[in-house]
């Protein structure tokens, strides 16, 4: 009896421990010492969805999950967008309106947040120091959107393409997108957002897309307390994570059960052969695809983040880039100079994302890749 009563009490303690140390913002997922906890609250996400739609700068899109609103301006002044849903320089920043531009060569850059370039402002952007770097006659289009995987960068653009007429279309593939490709639910991977987002099925060598149009704060509700199939398809979705037990209401259990998963998925979520992997690798071919379909040029910009820079031998993301090589598609892989700086302060931001030398080192080596003579005006006759 003393020993469970021992027992009894120093899980007591424990759990609260784990109450007194959560930190839970209406932003961000719950997490206890920076480790983020699986989300077990589906009423929170109604919640969530009201305050979400009040975003100036964000709003939900039916085929894409969310994008950038069109002439938005994000609360705390640090972003703003055109009339094509892009992201640009402050008005007061921008000498001449974009679509007044009348630049020779366009270039397009699609991705998540790190091409979007959260946390710094537009001038310290990788698509703005390319711009800087080709000059005028180019036109460099910021079409990242914070949050974004992979799927969502290749369904904005054939979305986008026929109003962007670009020449060079770029995908921003961050390492972190590998584990959103295979994500329905997002606040299963990271932010808490009551945001839905479509997902690629690889059926052989087809992908199939699901959850089209995505789920709005609702339906998601419904989704979850009926355990619609939909769900499963989730690479990350664990129905216990929202049974009513008393025991998945435990922080500690939580918190047991968040680190245990992530061990478990770390060790089988870049093989070969992994899900992440394959329609990782797949959704990028289809987007080189459909880019030199339309005679746009394609390249595919590796961005890894401040974990992968740690340690790059062997590389996390190695399997998905042969796969890519074998397929032809146009690489650039800049982690051997960023790993070079990577005890800067000036690398990273707060949380995570690139300052200006990081962007500086994409856009001097996307410069490099695409050469002068590709956006060289043509020679009057």
């Amino acid at each position: 009896m003393l020993v469970g009563g021992g027992v009894f009490l120093g899980l007591t303690i424990a759990e609260g421990i784990c109450r007194w140390a959560k930190v839970d913002r209406s932003r961000q997922p719950e997490s206890v010492w920076g480790i983020v906890l699986r989300p077990h609250n589906v009423h929170r996400f109604r919640k969530t969805a009201q305050r979400q739609e009040g975003d100036p700068y964000i709003e939900r899109h039916p085929t894409l999950g969310w994008t950038v609103r069109r002439e938005g301006a994000s609360q705390d002044g640090l972003y703003f967008s055109d009339e094509r849903g892009l992201r640009v320089p402050a008005p007061k920043e921008s000498e001449t309106p974009r679509s007044a531009t009348t630049a020779s060569f366009r270039i397009a850059a699609f991705g998540d947040s790190f091409t979007h370039c959260d946390e710094v402002p537009y001038a310290d952007s990788w698509p703005a120091r390319l711009q800087e770097i080709l000059g005028k006659q180019v036109e460099v289009m910021n079409a990242g959107v914070p949050g974004y995987g992979t799927d969502q960068a290749y369904l904005r653009y054939l979305h986008r393409a026929d109003d962007l007429e670009s020449d060079l279309v770029i995908c921003g593939l961050a390492i972190a997108d590998m584990k959103r490709n295979v994500n329905i639910i997002r606040a299963l991977v990271g932010e808490w957002t009551s945001f839905t987002k479509p997902r690629f099925l690889l059926r052989g060598e087809t992908l199939e897309l699901v959850n089209s149009p995505a789920a709005n704060a609702e339906q998601l509700i419904e989704l979850v307390e009926r355990r619609d199939p939909l769900l499963e398809l989730d690479f990350w979705f664990d129905p216990s994570d929202w049974q009513r037990e008393w025991l998945a209401r435990s922080d500690l259990f939580r918190l047991v059960r968040s680190v245990r998963s992530d061990r478990q998925t770390q060790r089988r979520l870049y093989t070969a052969t992994s899900e992440p992997t394959l329609v990782t690798a797949a959704i990028v071919k289809a987007f080189h695809r459909a880019a030199t379909q339309r005679n746009d040029r394609f390249l595919c910009l590796i961005i890894p983040g401040r974990p992968r820079l740690k340690n790059i031998a062997p590389r996390d993301w190695q399997p998905l880039q042969d796969q890519l090589i074998e397929a032809g598609v146009p690489l650039l892989d800049p982690t051997e100079e960023l790993h070079s700086v990577r005890k800067s302060p000036q690398l990273f931001a707060p949380n995570g994302h690139f300052r200006r030398q990081g962007n500086e080192i994409l856009a001097r080596l996307v410069a490099e890749w695409i050469g002068p003579e590709a956006v060289a005006p043509p020679t009057p006759r």
